[in-house]
Protein backbone atom coordinates (compact mmCIF):
# COMPACT_ATOMS: atom_id res chain seq x y z
CA UNK A 1 0.00 0.00 0.00
CA UNK A 2 1.27 3.26 -0.92
CA UNK A 3 1.10 6.51 1.46
CA UNK A 4 0.40 9.60 -0.68
CA UNK A 5 1.40 12.84 1.34
CA UNK A 6 1.89 15.97 -1.25
CA UNK A 7 2.47 19.45 0.54
CA UNK A 8 0.74 22.08 -1.31
CA UNK A 9 0.31 25.66 -0.23
CA UNK A 10 -1.63 28.48 -1.09
CA UNK A 11 -4.52 28.89 -3.52
CA UNK A 12 -3.70 24.97 -4.54
CA UNK A 13 -5.07 23.79 -1.33
CA UNK A 14 -8.70 24.67 -2.70
CA UNK A 15 -7.66 22.60 -5.78
CA UNK A 16 -8.45 19.38 -3.97
CA UNK A 17 -4.36 18.67 -2.76
CA UNK A 18 -3.34 17.35 -5.93
CA UNK A 19 -2.19 13.81 -5.09
CA UNK A 20 -5.10 12.69 -3.68
CA UNK A 21 -6.98 14.25 -6.34
CA UNK A 22 -5.09 12.73 -9.50
CA UNK A 23 -4.92 9.16 -7.71
CA UNK A 24 -9.18 9.41 -6.84
CA UNK A 25 -9.45 9.85 -10.98
CA UNK A 26 -6.63 7.22 -11.87
CA UNK A 27 -8.68 4.73 -9.71
CA UNK A 28 -11.66 6.07 -11.81
CA UNK A 29 -10.09 5.97 -15.15
CA UNK A 30 -8.90 1.81 -14.16
CA UNK A 31 -12.11 0.79 -12.34
CA UNK A 32 -14.30 2.10 -15.68
CA UNK A 33 -16.49 3.99 -12.82
CA UNK A 34 -18.13 7.43 -14.01
CA UNK A 35 -19.50 8.27 -10.11
CA UNK A 36 -17.69 10.20 -7.68
CA UNK A 37 -19.58 10.57 -4.29
CA UNK A 38 -18.89 13.68 -2.72
CA UNK A 39 -19.30 12.99 0.96
CA UNK A 40 -19.08 16.65 2.88
CA UNK A 41 -17.41 15.64 6.83
CA UNK A 42 -18.68 18.11 9.23
CA UNK A 43 -20.08 21.78 7.93
CA UNK A 44 -18.28 22.64 4.28
CA UNK A 45 -19.11 25.87 2.83
CA UNK A 46 -20.95 25.53 -0.55
CA UNK A 47 -18.38 27.12 -2.21
CA UNK A 48 -16.11 24.32 -1.65
CA UNK A 49 -18.72 21.51 -2.28
CA UNK A 50 -19.38 23.56 -5.68
CA UNK A 51 -15.90 23.80 -6.84
CA UNK A 52 -15.25 20.38 -6.14
CA UNK A 53 -18.03 18.80 -8.06
CA UNK A 54 -17.45 21.20 -11.30
CA UNK A 55 -13.98 19.94 -11.26
CA UNK A 56 -15.52 16.15 -11.55
CA UNK A 57 -17.86 17.08 -13.94
CA UNK A 58 -16.68 19.19 -16.10
CA UNK A 59 -12.80 18.82 -16.26
CA UNK A 60 -13.03 14.87 -15.57
CA UNK A 61 -16.69 14.10 -17.25
CA UNK A 62 -17.26 11.71 -14.46
CA UNK A 63 -21.12 12.32 -12.47
CA UNK A 64 -20.73 13.91 -8.67
CA UNK A 65 -23.66 12.74 -6.43
CA UNK A 66 -23.04 15.09 -2.98
CA UNK A 67 -24.31 12.96 -0.13
CA UNK A 68 -25.74 14.43 3.35
CA UNK A 69 -22.91 15.71 5.39
CA UNK A 70 -21.71 13.92 8.41
CA UNK A 71 -20.89 15.10 11.68
CA UNK A 72 -17.51 14.43 13.07
CA UNK A 73 -16.71 12.23 15.80
CA UNK A 74 -14.18 11.62 18.27
CA UNK A 75 -13.07 8.01 16.79
CA UNK A 76 -11.39 9.98 14.35
CA UNK A 77 -9.50 12.33 16.91
CA UNK A 78 -5.97 12.72 16.52
CA UNK A 79 -3.67 12.41 19.60
CA UNK A 80 -3.58 15.71 20.02
CA UNK A 81 -6.85 16.15 20.10
CA UNK A 82 -7.43 19.18 18.52
CA UNK A 83 -7.70 17.91 14.50
CA UNK A 84 -8.41 14.51 13.00
CA UNK A 85 -6.22 11.86 11.75
CA UNK A 86 -6.52 10.92 8.17
CA UNK A 87 -5.56 7.17 7.82
CA UNK A 88 -8.78 7.13 10.57
CA UNK A 89 -11.10 8.68 8.20
CA UNK A 90 -10.15 6.89 5.28
CA UNK A 91 -10.21 3.77 7.61
CA UNK A 92 -13.82 4.78 8.83
CA UNK A 93 -15.30 5.05 5.51
CA UNK A 94 -13.60 1.93 3.23
CA UNK A 95 -15.84 1.74 0.81
CA UNK A 96 -16.42 0.15 -2.38
CA UNK A 97 -17.56 3.43 -4.15
CA UNK A 98 -15.60 6.31 -5.20
CA UNK A 99 -15.94 8.57 -2.40
CA UNK A 100 -14.66 11.75 -1.99
CA UNK A 101 -14.69 12.74 1.24
CA UNK A 102 -14.48 16.86 1.89
CA UNK A 103 -13.51 19.10 5.10
CA UNK A 104 -12.94 22.20 6.67
CA UNK A 105 -11.29 20.89 9.66
CA UNK A 106 -7.24 20.38 9.81
CA UNK A 107 -6.45 16.74 9.10
CA UNK A 108 -2.84 14.85 10.20
CA UNK A 109 -0.95 11.69 9.98
CA UNK A 110 1.80 10.07 11.52
CA UNK A 111 5.60 11.03 9.57
CA UNK A 112 7.79 8.77 10.85
CA UNK A 113 10.52 10.86 8.59
CA UNK A 114 9.73 13.55 10.38
CA UNK A 115 8.86 12.22 13.93
CA UNK A 116 5.87 13.60 14.07
CA UNK A 117 2.44 11.82 15.45
CA UNK A 118 0.65 14.91 13.58
CA UNK A 119 2.32 16.33 11.03
CA UNK A 120 -0.50 18.42 9.00
CA UNK A 121 -1.69 17.79 5.48
CA UNK A 122 -3.83 18.73 2.49
CA UNK A 123 -5.46 15.50 2.03
CA UNK A 124 -4.56 12.01 1.84
CA UNK A 125 -5.99 8.64 -0.25
CA UNK A 126 -4.32 5.16 -0.51
CA UNK A 127 -3.25 3.04 -3.31
CA UNK A 128 -5.26 0.84 -3.75
CA UNK A 129 -8.38 2.17 -2.34
CA UNK A 130 -11.53 4.18 -3.75
CA UNK A 131 -11.45 6.68 -0.83
CA UNK A 132 -9.49 10.34 -0.40
CA UNK A 133 -9.95 12.83 2.26
CA UNK A 134 -9.16 16.59 1.70
CA UNK A 135 -9.40 19.47 4.40
CA UNK A 136 -9.17 23.09 3.02
CA UNK A 137 -8.02 24.00 6.35
CA UNK A 138 -4.30 25.17 5.39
Amino acid sequence: MQLCMYPITGYESLSMGACCWYNLIKILIINNSKIVYLQPLGEVKEKYISKVVLSIEKFYGFKCIVKPMVSFTNDILAKSKTRYEASLILKKFESKDNIFILTEKDIAVKDKERKSDEWGIIGLGLRPGRVCVVSTFR
